[in-house]
């Protein structure tokens, strides 16, 4: 499963490996393993919004909101995207934001109740 992407990383290949994972990812979008994978791929391959971005869903799929967040502001920040991952990452930001502060009104309420 990881082991295709891994050995095209060891073969300094990431762009195929990103490629694989991205396929991968399409089947089951909720494998933090294929977003870390995805994250050093892009890393590798010099491609720092996707590697921020890959690392921010990784840790919105752990339930991490606030890396994920932190993840997202960075990928935001970034310049080597083009406009559509760039539309992307700030619209997942602003959902992130959105879930982070829905969190914490939650534990206020809990804390009162």
């Amino acid at each position: 499963r990881y082991d295709l992407p891994e050995a095209l990383m060891r073969a300094n290949e990431p762009r195929r490996a990103l490629a694989s994972i991205e396929k991968s990812l399409a089947l089951r979008p909720r494998d933090v393993m294929l977003f870390e994978l995805a994250a050093r791929a892009s890393a590798q391959a010099g491609f720092t919004m996707r590697q921020h971005r890959f690392l921010g869903e990784q840790y919105a799929q752990q339930g991490n909101l606030r890396g994920a967040i932190d993840q997202f502001e960075l990928a935001a920040k970034a310049t080597d995207g083009d406009y559509y991952e760039a539309s992307y990452v700030e619209a997942r930001l602003r959902e992130l934001k959105r879930d982070w502060q829905l969190a914490q009104r939650e534990n206020r309420r809990s804390l009162l109740d």
